[in-house]
């Protein structure tokens, strides 16, 4: 588990997506793709600082209409293993209408928030032509920073918090979906489901990365 940028090590072999989201500090409506040129619109989110305070290197989102879209590419078009990965720093538990979308690459495969009594991340996949979900059954303080990762190695669906593997899904079969709509950080494919709080350093792999690169 790592605060850094690690372009061109070993890490970076299969990333596919990369945002930083410090692109506001500049005064940019775009959030740079830094893999593959899969630059997304910012919507409404404001700079802020990132881990340890580091200035200007996050994005701060209202939890009622900002966003990170990203325009739908062959290299985001991901079929077999995968991996998601996150810094998330939320400043609430309330969870409205069940979810608060972190990352969502079509409308069954992203990682959110959702409620379970409490908030928790929670992911979810079209495998197989099938919705396939799993808790992490883990309750995250408010304001505080974690590192979300859910990964699929074309058999099992994980879930990591901070580098910790938290569940295991049983197997599956079949082919991912990650449909050829666009992608959104902060908020669902469908209205709603926002997210509040802070993030930076999204990363999309097409393979799942072991323990040890987490």
């Amino acid at each position: 588990m790592v605060f850094y940028e690690r372009l061109g090590r070993d890490i970076d072999r299969g990333l596919v997506g990369f945002w930083k989201l410090d692109d506001l500090k500049v005064s940019t409506s775009i959030a740079i793709g830094r893999a593959n040129f899969n630059d997304g619109t910012i919507v409404g989110a404001t700079n802020a600082d990132g881990q340890n305070w580091s200035p200007s290197n996050s994005m701060s989102f209202d939890g009622i209409d900002n966003e990170v879209d990203i325009p739908h590419s062959s290299s985001l078009a991901i079929t077999g293993p995968m991996t998601m990965m996150v810094w998330f720093n939320t400043n609430t538990i309330l969870i409205p209408n069940g979810h608060r979308m972190i990352l969502t690459m079509r409308d069954r495969t992203y990682i959110s928030l959702k409620t379970n009594g409490v908030a928790e991340p929670f992911v979810s996949m079209d495998i197989g032509d099938s919705q396939e979900t799993l808790d992490s059954n883990f309750s995250p303080s408010i304001n505080t920073w974690y590192l979300v990762t859910a990964t699929w190695d074309g058999t099992n669906i994980r879930i990591y918090v901070d580098g910790v593997l938290k569940n295991t899904s049983v197997d599956y079969s079949g082919d991912l979906s990650t449909g050829e709509g666009d992608k959104f950080i902060g908020r669902y494919s469908g209205a709603g489901f926002v997210f509040s709080g802070l993030m930076n350093n999204v990363r999309i792999y097409n393979r799942a990365l072991t323990i040890g690169e987490i």
